[in-house]
C-alpha cells in the first residue's frame, strides 16, 4: 500500500462539451432525431472534478480563452471546489469538444478544437515548479504538447527524484499519473510513458505504446517494457470486460460482472476520466492494486449511468457501496 497526501495538481484539457445522442440506432450520413446537450468537460477538468468530489485538494492548470465559455467554465470549477488560480488565459478561443454518441451512449465520432492547449508550454509551466513540487500527485493528460509532457517527466518523474535543481529540491515530489486520452493522442507518449509513475490506457492505447502488439495485456506490458514505455504501475481498461493491472508488487485482472438492469448505461464518455481519478484516490487511501482497480471500475460504471461527464453523486461512500455491489465481497 502506497498511500500519500491529498494535494493534487491536474495539468490538462478543460473545455465545453457539445454532445448529440440519437433516439434510435444512429444512421451514418443522415440527420438523426435526438438530443443535444452542452456541459463542461475535458479530460483534465473531469479528473479534477471527480477528485474534488472524492475529497482531494485539487488545483487545475488548463488553458481557457478570453471568452464567455472560458469565464463560465472557471466559475463552474470554483463552485465545485477546484482551484483555478493558475489556469492560462489563452489567445485562442476556449477549447470545445463536439461528439456524437450512439443510442447506447457509445462514441460514434468527435471533433476536438484544442488549439489553446499548445500554449501550455514548459516555459509557461516553469514558474509553477514550487506549486507542482509541493503536490502529492500530478495528473497529466495527452492533450498537452509532447514537449510539455517530456518536461513534466524529466523534472518530476521517478528518475528525477533524489536530484536537486537550483534552489528547489526534488527529493520526493508528486507521483505522476498519465492519461493517454485517445489512441491518436497516445502517439505523443511514445518514448515518454515509462517516465511516469502510473499510466491508465485502454487496450488500444496500450497496443500502440507496445508497437502494435496484438497479444494479451501481459504481452503488451512486456513489449512496452522492451521499448522503455512501461511505467512502474499500469492499469489497462478493458471496457466492459474489466481492468488489467501490473505494479511492482503484483500483476492481475479484475473482471467486471454483467451489469444488471438497475445500473443503466447512459453515457460512457466520462467513464475513463472517472476511473483515472478513482485509481489515484484509492492509492492515496492506501488500497492495494486490486482494490484500486475495483474502485476504478466502480467509478466508470457510476459515471456511465448518468448523462453528465462527471456523476454528481461521486463520493467515497457511494463509490464503495457500488464497488461491493459489483464485486460481491466486503473488503477492509
Amino acid at each position: 500500500m502506497i498511500g500519500k497526501g491529498r494535494r493534487v495538481v491536474v495539468v490538462g484539457g478543460a473545455n465545453t462539451d457539445i454532445q448529440g445522442k440519437p433516439k434510435a440506432a444512429f444512421i451514418p450520413g443522415d440527420s438523426n432525431p435526438g438530443l443535444v446537450a452542452r456541459s463542461f468537460g475535458g479530460v483534465g477538468r473531469n479528473i479534477a472534478e471527480n477528485l474534488a468530489r472524492l475529497g482531494m485538494d485539487v488545483e487545475l492548470i488548463a488553458p481557457l480563452g478570453r471568452d464567455a465559455e472560458g469565464e463560465a467554465l472557471l466559475a463552474d470549477c470554483r463552485t465545485k471546489g477546484i482551484g483555478t488560480t493558475h489556469c492560462l488565459c489563452s489567445r485562442a478561443q476556449s477549447p470545445t469538444y463536439l461528439c456524437v454518441l450512439d443510442e447506447s451512449g457509445g462514441l460514434v465520432g468527435a471533433i476536438a478544437d484544442m488549439e489553446a492547449m499548445e500554449e501550455l508550454s514548459p516555459a509557461w509551466l516553469s514558474p509553477l515548479r514550487p506549486l507542482i513540487s509541493g503536490a502529492d500527485y500530478l495528473v497529466a493528460d495527452a492533450n498537452l504538447p509532447r514537449e510539455t509532457l517530456a518536461w513534466i517527466a524529466e523534472n518530476f518523474g521517478p528518475k528525477a527524484r533524489g536530484k536537486a535543481d537550483g534552489m528547489i529540491p526534488v527529493k520526493t515530489g508528486p507521483r505522476l499519473y498519465l492519461d493517454p486520452v485517445s489512441r491518436t493522442k497516445a502517439r505523443k507518449l511514445i518514448g515518454l510513458a515509462g517516465s511516469f509513475d502510473c499510466l491508465k490506457p485502454n487496450r488500444a492505447e496500450a497496443s500502440l505504446l507496445a508497437g502494435g502488439e496484438k497479444g494479451d495485456c501481459a504481452a503488451l506490458c512486456e513489449a512496452m517494457e522492451g521499448r522503455g514505455d512501461l511505467p512502474p504501475a499500469i492499469f489497462i481498461s478493458l471496457g466492459g470486460e474489466g481492468m488489467f493491472y501490473k505494479t511492482p508488487e503484483t500483476v492481475g485482472a479484475i473482471a467486471l460482472p454483467r451489469l444488471k438492469g438497475d445500473i443503466p448505461v447512459v453515457n460512457r464518455s466520462g467513464s475513463g476520466d472517472a476511473a483515472c481519478a478513482a485509481l489515484l484516490w484509492a492509492e492515496a487511501e492506501g488500497y492495494d492494486a486490486a482494490r484500486r482497480a475495483e474502485f476504478a471500475l466502480a467509478a466508470a460504471v457510476l459515471t456511465a449511468s448518468c448523462p453528465e461527464p462527471v456523476h454528481p453523486g461521486m463520493e467515497p461512500g457511494a463509490l464503495d457501496v457500488l464497488r461491493q455491489k459489483l464485486f460481491f465481497k466486503e473488503t477492509k
